[in-house]
């Protein structure tokens, strides 16, 4: 049996990271999130940072997808799967990358806050702001720490790869230094382990 110490190791691999989301129900996961809260529809024009290997876009129709993540594993796979479904740059997203590619009616930031600390988690909202067209949104969803917590959760959490994991209050509280309006969710049904999900749709509506 694998141990969980060597688990952030092994999910560095696409395959086993692909193999991983879908024995935690990682489908369910994609799926709850672009039905409720993303809600794509045709030529909307998404900016994924830290895409993975981009599964996402099972469950949207066709868009104007720009995916970007540090793995080249990761993006490696994305491009031989949905390569002619989006764009796919092994590349951190950057103030000159906006430049280039211009704003963008929703930005994603999947499971990637908690592996930020407070000063790069402020900068990735600063940032995501100055790439959103008039009305876009950034949408986050993370690990989140809750009042009476189960152990089990807890637990699961402790093995996680981001070492960020923060309350409600710390999350909203990083998106409010750039967002007027910060909507957070709560969610502990989207996996079919026992785990708390923080979902933020931050825009300056």
């Amino acid at each position: 049996m694998l141990e969980f110490m060597n688990l952030s190791e092994i999910l560095k691999f696409s395959r086993i990271y692909q193999l991983f989301q879908k024995a935690v129900g990682g489908n369910n996961f994609r799926k709850v999130l672009a039905d409720e809260y993303i809600r794509p529809h045709s030529r909307m024009r998404i900016l994924d940072i830290g895409c993975g290997t981009a599964e996402i876009l099972d469950f949207m129709p066709e868009v104007d997808y720009y995916g970007f993540d540090l793995s080249e594993d990761y993006i490696a796979f994305a491009r031989k799967y949905y390569g002619n479904r989006g764009h796919f740059e092994i590349a951190k997203v950057s103030e000159q990358t906006l430049e280039e590619l211009g704003t963008f009616d929703l930005i994603l930031a999947i499971g990637v806050l908690h592996h930020l600390d407070d000063k790069e988690a402020s900068q990735l909202f600063k940032l995501a702001k100055s790439g959103m067209k008039p009305g876009a949104s950034l949408i986050t969803i993370d690990g989140c720490k809750v009042p009476g917590q189960s152990m089990i959760a807890a637990k699961i959490m402790s093995f996680d790869r981001g070492g960020y994991i923060r309350n409600e209050d710390s999350y909203r509280r990083l998106a409010s230094q750039s967002f007027a309006q910060v909507e957070c969710v709560l969610r502990d049904d989207i996996l079919i382990i026992p785990y708390n999900h923080m979902i933020m749709r931050c825009s300056n509506n």
